[in-house]
């Protein structure tokens, strides 16, 4: 296979699992032999990631009052680099980069990735961009949201791609120890630590994690309680620990880079969100690292947490189920072990982060050979 020039664009300001996922697929193609730039906003968190970690990354501003301008400093950068692939990642940078693509002389292929399980606006122009200006829609979740775009939308077949969001299943491993981070908030070797790890957002539905916790220490005491991650949430989520009388139950730790650690030092991991969500990479960490899962039946979260084998799913927005299948396997450890080394084969076999980059790489070069 050919080395492929690549362009990467993501329009968040924000830094949570999109701009990761986003990073990782950057790194990985680069690793590959391939010439890989990222496009993101001026000033954004992506950006300063990006420039500690050594990724060419180019900026730019993308108001939407400045399109114009955006797509034909866009087309120069297709010129100047010949660029041969744009994979676009956020809603701004798609427009910008499927508009530029099809304007410049050089027509590179255009592959857009949808990070979340929200439903498209069915309006004229994103039929125009969708069915016309992308060459392949890419689901980062599974074969779930895959189906159905397909039926929502009336997109052939071939049209839409499940490429999963994976986890490093070399970072991510069983054998990494979360001691240190247990002793670094006072958790007792026999106490059970369930967390949740994400940007906290509201539809994270970190709300009924908190309710279904406060259940569970009613029926079991030495249960301990941590949420890692920042975001706008913050402030509001002190304010319903408090309420709930979860003061010396729960740990908020902020924005955390020893997210292996983290897994690690946790009993259960939860992801309790209520929308939006493809696949949250972090269920394929937690599961590489043979940690058991609790999860809500949203997206494609399903196509990887097989109920009652890889893990258990609850309904979303119910804090009671959630509460029932966490004190499943607080209560039963060697099962939930058992459901977690079972996962960790599911994640080695279809979830990894090797063969996201894989597929992707594959995807771009049977486009170019189409073309």
């Amino acid at each position: 296979m050919r080395v492929l020039r690549i362009l990467h664009t993501e329009s968040s300001m924000e830094l949570g699992g999109q701009e990761y996922a986003t990073l990782a697929l950057v790194e990985g193609l680069s690793q590959r032999g391939h010439m890989v730039q990222l496009l993101v906003r001026d000033g954004s968190s992506l950006q300063a990631v990006a420039a500690k970690r050594g990724i060419p990354c180019l900026s730019m501003m993308m108001h939407k009052a400045l399109y114009p301008l955006a797509i034909f400093q866009l087309c120069a950068i297709i010129r100047k680099h010949h660029i041969d692939v744009i994979h676009t990642h956020g809603s701004r940078d798609s427009w910008i980069g499927s508009l530029a693509a099809w304007i410049s002389p050089l027509k590179p292929i255009v592959v857009l990735s949808r990070h979340k399980s929200t439903p498209i606006s069915k309006h004229v122009i994103n039929r125009v961009m969708y069915h016309r200006l992308v060459h392949r829609i890419v689901t980062t979740g599974g074969e779930l949201i895959r189906k159905s775009l397909i039926a929502d939308h009336g997109f052939p077949e071939h049209h839409v791609v499940a490429i999963p969001t994976g986890a490093d299943v070399e970072r991510f491993s069983p054998h990494i120890k979360g001691v240190a981070f247990r002793r670094e908030f006072g958790v007792q070797p026999d106490e059970c630590l369930i967390g949740s790890v994400c940007f906290l957002r509201s539809y994270k539905g970190l709300d009924h994690f908190l309710e279904a916790a406060a259940l569970i220490v009613k029926q079991v005491s030495r249960c301990r309680f941590v949420i890692v991650g920042d975001g706008p949430e913050l402030e509001r989520l002190n304010g319903l620990i408090a309420s709930l009388g979860l003061n010396d139950r729960m740990i908020l730790t902020g924005h955390r880079q020893d997210v292996p650690e983290v897994m690690a030092a946790l009993d259960v991991f939860v992801v309790s969100s209520t929308a939006g969500e493809t696949l949250t990479q972090t269920i394929p960490q937690a599961l590489a690292m043979e940690r058991p899962v609790v999860a809500t039946r949203i997206g494609s979260i399903p196509d990887i947490i097989q109920h009652g084998e890889t893990g258990y799913l609850a309904s979303p927005g119910d804090p009671q189920e959630l509460a029932h299948y966490i004190l499943e396997l607080v209560r039963d450890s060697e099962q939930g072990a058992v459901m977690a080394k079972k996962g960790r084969e599911r994640v080695l076999k279809a979830f990894s982060s090797q063969s996201t980059v894989v597929k992707n790489e594959t995807l771009y070069h049977e486009l170019l050979a189409e073309r």
